[in-house]
């Protein structure tokens, strides 16, 4: 997105990054007095959706009639997927308009083993 000419270096959680909602957009409503826009999604803006993929592999082994030996692999976040969260909507905050953070982990691998007997 362009704002004031310029698309910024790229690295949207950099501090001083280009604003994803421009904050001359917005004024504070005077004091107490509700503003004009809805509590949810105003003006058709949602936030970036939320790609987050897992597996889980299972191999379980007789040994004994008995005795069992499973093996579990999980990865979480597969493909690694970065999903930024909202841009801060506090008007007042020094972030208001900018994606500082995001709503996933990157990946993870755990690994299991389990003795039954």
């Amino acid at each position: 997105m362009r704002i004031s000419g310029g698309y910024g270096s790229g690295n949207a959680l950099a501090p001083g990054a280009v604003a994803y909602i421009n904050r001359a957009a917005f004024t504070d409503p005077a004091a107490y007095t509700f503003g004009n826009l809805p509590r949810s999604a105003p003006f058709g803006l949602f936030v970036p959706h939320l790609l987050d993929e897992s597996l889980s592999l299972r191999r379980e082994i007789g040994i004994r009639e008995r005795l069992k030996l499973a093996f579990t692999a999980d990865v979480f976040n597969i493909t690694n997927s970065v999903c930024f969260a909202a841009p801060g909507i506090n008007i007042d905050s020094a972030n208001f308009g900018q994606v500082i953070t995001t709503t996933n982990l990157p990946r993870k691998i755990q690994l299991n083993a389990r003795l039954t007997f």
